[in-house]
């Protein structure tokens, strides 16, 4: 790297007070001493410089946008521009093409004779990325490793093309390591190693793309030929007991497989789609490693509220929030802290997604005629304790579970309301009588997840935006202390920022003055107003809380529970 340049970058860190004039004399000896070595490196190398905030220092001098490599999926197309020799020996990686303008993430985006050599080898005008040596050689380490494991599938798999399908599909899935059982296999290993909630395996016209979930979001892991679909989704039928000559129905199954010396339970669902089915995977947890209550990330307030709810001997306690917001975890948690022999707990569950020890849990079967009112129903006569319906949709549920409570059982279940007032409000509306809904409920937990801030690379945030300020006025009266934090991204979180999930919960607690609200048929407004005289702590308010604590983000809580409401103009 030139000196000009390098006293360029150094004189803007110098004005910044990132770093002083003798420490930037240092650098550049050093760089005289090592002219293969780069100022951001020297920088690192002497610690003055975080990796990443080199890398940001460098965006925004050079005027270049930053690659994000980590966890990013490249067509194998693009890689295949470039003979590996070169990508090594350059720490270049393409990232995506639009058009004919190739964007390729550099350690040195300045390299103009290397941009104009490798436009000759691939063709394509070239954008430069920055991204640091580290980054580029694990993104290639990682796609090498993946493509060569899937290459060898496929090269045995062209081997085994002239058996017949009806062969591979009955007989031979079930007995010979062929490539479909071998891909499957790898898909799920990795899902699992990547903390993956799913898998989605979704076949295309001239391809089966398959993608990953991975603290709530979507991203692209692969891609494989459209001719290795039927032995894909045979495989997986035959390993979770599904009908593979049935391709035109939605199916559901489980399955158990074990995976870097731990079980893994497994929940499949099928649908048929205009280019073949589509399999959905949901990875319910490594067995034994459910969370308990205390491990669930609740605020002090809340375990208090959740503890004593818990201690009661019957009523009706109800999660709610959206699909995907944990409620199923939670519930599980609560089973936990009431699992003791001296009482007999039975779930009703569409599905069983976790198996518990010492508790007796049903599976609705609709096929059959068994839903949850008439699984619930049959509970009743074998003398229960507790009872845990996995979710009350209809009034027909809702009356037994309530009926359930007033007769001297614990009663837990899930609704979908947008709140834990709105819980109250829902039963009225689905018919339950409001004096039944005032004597039974002990209390609601409304929740969210939002995404947790990798410890190890988290940035403390020195001034936030005006809009957050003004929102973090209005939520919480200005009493929030601690310090914000920003994700920066490194190789622990997949160059993310964020590593697992969090809850953001409240807690609500049924109190006699909002018993006597319910049966004179108060509306949700004004229960959540007499909730949070009461003591609660809305899911706005505990998000923040949490953002202030280095948990999470204002962005990610804002994304969690803000709604389009929250953006209105507030009246003066």
């Amino acid at each position: 790297m030139p000196v000009d340049y390098s006293r360029r970058v150094g004189e803007h860190l110098v004005e910044r007070g990132v770093i002083d004039r003798g420490q930037l004399q240092e650098i550049l000896q050093l760089q005289q001493q090592s002219p293969e070595k780069k100022v951001g490196e020297l920088l690192v190398e002497c610690g003055y410089l975080k990796t990443e905030e080199m890398l940001d220092i460098l965006s925004e001098i050079l005027n270049v946008k930053r690659a994000k490599l980590s966890r990013m999926y490249v067509l194998p197309e693009l890689v295949e521009l470039f003979p590996e020799s070169i990508l090594k020996n350059n720490y270049i990686f393409p990232v995506s093409r639009e058009e004919n303008v190739l964007y390729l993430a550099m350690s040195d985006p300045l390299d103009i004779l290397l941009i104009d050599d490798l436009k000759r080898v691939c063709g394509c005008n070239i954008k430069p990325l920055l991204a640091s040596s580290e980054e580029i050689e694990d993104a290639r380490r990682r796609h090498f490793s993946v493509k060569e494991s899937v290459q060898k599938i496929l090269d045995d798999y062209q081997e085994d093309e002239d058996l017949e399908r009806e062969k591979l599909e009955v007989q031979e899935v079930k007995e010979r390591d062929v490539p479909g059982v071998r891909l499957v296999n790898l898909m799920i290993a990795q899902a699992v190693r990547e903390r993956a909630s799913d898998i989605h395996i979704e076949p295309r016209e001239d391809r089966v793309r398959i993608r990953f979930r991975v603290d709530g979001l979507l991203y692209d892991a692969m891609t494989v030929p459209k001719k290795m679909q039927p032995d894909i989704v045979s495989r997986i039928k035959v390993l979770s007991s599904l009908d593979i000559t049935e391709k035109r129905r939605p199916q559901d199954g489980r399955l158990r497989m074990e995976i870097d010396r731990e079980i893994v339970d497994l929940r499949i669902s099928t649908l048929p789609t205009i280019f073949g089915e589509k399999v959905v995977i949901r990875l319910l947890g490594r067995l034994g490693n459910l969370l308990t209550l205390e491990e669930l990330n609740f605020s002090q307030d809340s375990m208090r509220k959740v503890g004593m709810m818990l201690k009661q001997p019957y009523g009706l306690i109800l999660l709610t929030g959206p699909t995907g917001s944990g409620k199923t975890t939670t519930l599980y948690s609560f089973l936990q802290k009431l699992n003791i022999p001296e009482k007999n707990i039975i779930t009703v569950e569409d599905p069983v997604e976790y198996r518990l020890e010492g508790v007796t849990q049903m599976q609705v079967n609709r096929a059959l005629g068994v839903g949850f009112a008439t699984g619930l129903k049959h509970v009743l006569r074998q003398d229960p304790d507790v009872i845990m319906v996995g979710e009350i949709r209809d009034l027909e549920t809702a009356e037994i579970a309530i009926r359930s409570a007033l007769t001297g059982h614990l009663v837990l279940s899930t609704l979908h309301t947008n709140d834990a007032a709105g819980a109250l409000t829902r039963l009225a509306d689905m018919g339950i009588a409001r004096y039944l809904i005032a004597s039974t409920v002990i209390g609601v937990v409304a929740q969210r997840l939002t995404r947790k801030l990798c410890n190890v690379c988290k940035e403390r945030v020195d001034q936030i935006h005006e809009t957050d300020s003004i929102l973090l006025q209005e939520e919480t009266s200005g009493n929030l202390q601690g310090d914000l934090y920003n994700a920066v991204g490194c190789s622990l979180c997949g160059g993310t920022g964020f590593k697992g999930r969090t809850l953001v919960e409240e807690v609500l607690v049924m109190s006699s003055n909002m018993r006597e609200m319910i049966t004179d048929g108060a509306s949700e407004i004004h229960l959540k107003k007499a909730a949070i005289e009461y003591g609660m702590i809305t899911l706005k308010e505990n998000g923040l809380y949490k953002a202030y604590q280095g948990i999470t983000t204002i962005r990610e809580v804002m994304k969690a529970v803000f709604t389009m409401e929250d953006a209105e103009p507030k009246e003066v």
